[in-house]
């Protein structure tokens, strides 16, 4: 027995690890290992996928809350150890797997610290801010396809512009439905369409029935979204600082004006010199110094600067000069720069 002052100190406090009231997780028939890198969301659509089940049945099955802390926007955002160690007995994987699907392994590099796993933590607007997407996501099709449907959980971050390895610029935007990919159903609770077997390969987005206009999934082949051609040599430059922004997510240090920082210290002042380039840079100021890049990312970064001035002129509200870029081709001109 435990001595009497631990017991009168433990009499008027509730038990810290209290029983689950869940009926305990049962193992699909086919586990599911995560593809290193994949995000959350995608990993649950390919074990649904491979079993002909609904979205929502395996994370019924395991007993996952579907939208934690009753936001819309933070599904695969972060999960207690006990829904880690269910949803890991569920596709017959280890916890430690799965807990790095979630946002919150950008914790302490990208996202301040505590930002999802402190209970009340940051909400999804100001993580978005924070230079990631808590909702939509990019993607390159040539790894979809190669990875049988996994979905990168750095596609999330607003400066992953290019994929390194089959150097091409991400997708956004669905040309089917015309929204940010996995953009799901705006206004309501994550995933979209839980009672669907979900295709990883097809766009999942709500899209309104052309005749009775219900909304449906999108289901456009992410394989015919084009992003161009693959970038040659004379992009190697960019290619490179994307590498460099990616491994500093990830917690190694990066170079700055010939010094070597943290990795949390780098990111800081790479966004304070993409917030100066939100500020004044325009594709004028590109051509003069000479700097190279693609004609969609000029042509983004004029649509950028235009808007950024139209705001600026109202006067009624300031432009967010420390707001992440909106696509790959903005994005991939502040990748640049900064580095």
């Amino acid at each position: 027995t435990c001595p009497a002052r631990h017991r009168r100190r433990a009499k008027g406090f509730p038990l810290r690890f209290e029983p689950d009231p869940r009926p305990a997780p049962t193992p699909l028939p086919k586990s599911t290992p995560p593809v290193p890198g994949e995000q959350f969301a995608s990993l649950i659509e390919r074990a649904a996928f491979q079993h002909g089940a609904a979205i929502g049945d395996v994370l019924d099955q395991a007993g996952v809350q579907r939208s934690p802390s009753g936001g819309v926007a933070l599904y695969g955002a972060h999960l207690e150890q006990h829904d880690l160690h269910r949803v890991a007995t569920v596709l017959g994987v280890t916890p430690d797997s799965i807990r790095r699907t979630l946002l919150s392994e950008y914790e302490g590099t990208v996202l301040e610290p505590g930002t999802l796993t402190v209970p009340g933590g940051a909400p999804p607007h100001r993580i978005a801010r924070q230079w990631i997407s808590v909702r939509a996501s990019r993607a390159c099709p040539a790894c979809v396809i190669e990875t049988d449907g996994a979905w990168q959980l750095d596609w999330k971050l607003a400066t992953t512009a290019v994929c390194p390895r089959h150097r091409l610029f991400l997708a956004c935007t669905c040309p089917g439905c015309g929204r940010q990919l996995r953009r799901g159903d705006t206004g309501k609770p994550m995933p979209a369409f839980p009672s669907l077997v979900p295709d990883p390969f097809q766009c999942f987005n709500s899209s309104p029935h052309t005749s009775t206009g219900q909304q449906i999934p999108c289901r456009h082949d992410i394989a015919t979204v084009d992003v161009g051609e693959p970038l040659d040599s004379r992009y190697d430059r960019l290619v490179t600082a994307q590498e460099m922004w990616l491994a500093a997510a990830h917690w190694q240090p990066g170079w700055v004006a010939g010094e070597l920082m943290p990795a949390r210290q780098w990111l800081r002042v790479a966004h304070d010199i993409a917030a100066l380039l939100n500020f004044g840079l325009t594709v004028h100021h590109l051509d003069q110094q000479g700097w190279l890049f693609p004609d969609p990312c000029l042509d983004g970064w004029d649509r950028h600067a235009w808007y950024r001035d139209r705001q600026r002129s109202k006067g009624d509200a300031a432009p967010s000069y420390t707001s992440p870029p909106t696509d790959s081709y903005t994005a991939a001109i502040v990748v640049d720069l900064v580095v």
